[in-house]
């Protein structure tokens, strides 16, 4: 867990529930950049609170306070809709958290029934932006390729069965560097990767993408240090032990 800005870490209350919440994430076996994502978004919404003068209790936050959270996070921090959509689900399963550890009657984003008597629906999430990302043209893949294949160092090589994997399966980033070499098949043209969730799936890669992997791998069982690691991808340097 991050370690807490000054203001977060004069208050007792807060960083106990930090704790206990990273605790209860760290039992349900999420991914760690789940539960990354999860404490982070918890972290601002208390250091929002200390900051913007909210009541000190959980039982006395309303939605209009995380309303105000989530716009603070877009207008003033400037965060994109995905990112401030993370923060959102974090926030989620923390007010969720609380609700069954019985410290709040209810969660103020979920769906409850007010002082009034009148049922409130569950809290909305921001909408995410569907502008499309840029993307490198088969051109300048090409030219990436090309640029690393033409080098006969193992880490040439190694450059070239990355770019080559990423285009194969588009995996993502945190799928690809931590593959191990028990992940990868060239000879029936299969990688397995962990994706969210830690469940694994198996991807298939065409065979020029095979032949850049088992190019690589030939060259890496000649490192001095690679047969004691089962990490795919190695660096110039010996890792410290």
């Amino acid at each position: 867990m991050r370690q807490h800005s000054n203001t977060l870490a004069s208050n007792e209350l807060y960083v106990n529930l930090l704790q206990s919440f990273d605790i209860h994430l760290r039992a349900r076996n999420r991914s760690e950049r789940t539960n990354e994502t999860y404490i982070d978004s918890t972290t601002q919404f208390l250091e929002f609170a200390i900051n913007g003068d909210l009541p000190s209790k959980p039982t006395q936050w309303t939605r209009t306070h995380v309303e105000g959270f989530m716009a603070f996070l877009m207008e003033e921090r400037g965060l994109k809709s995905s990112t401030a959509n993370n923060r959102y689900r974090g926030l989620q399963a923390f007010f969720r958290w609380l609700e069954d550890e019985g410290d709040i009657p209810y969660s103020p984003m979920g769906e409850y029934t007010n002082s009034k008597g009148f049922k409130v629906r569950r809290m909305q999430p921001p909408k995410i932006d569907t502008t499309a990302p840029e993307v490198l043209k088969a051109a300048d893949l090409e030219k990436l390729l090309g640029t690393c294949s033409k080098g006969k160092t193992d880490v040439d090589r190694r450059d070239t069965a990355i770019i080559s994997l990423f285009i194969d399966t588009g995996c993502r980033l945190a799928e690809l560097s931590n593959l191990t070499v028990d992940n990868v098949d060239v000879v029936n043209n299969l990688v397995w990767v962990v994706g969210k969730g830690n469940i694994p799936r198996p991807l298939r890669i065409g065979a020029k993408c095979a032949q850049d992997i088992n190019r690589y791998l030939r060259v890496r069982k000649q490192r001095d240090w690679g047969p004691e690691t089962k990490a795919l991808w190695l660096v110039k340097w010996r890792p410290e032990k």
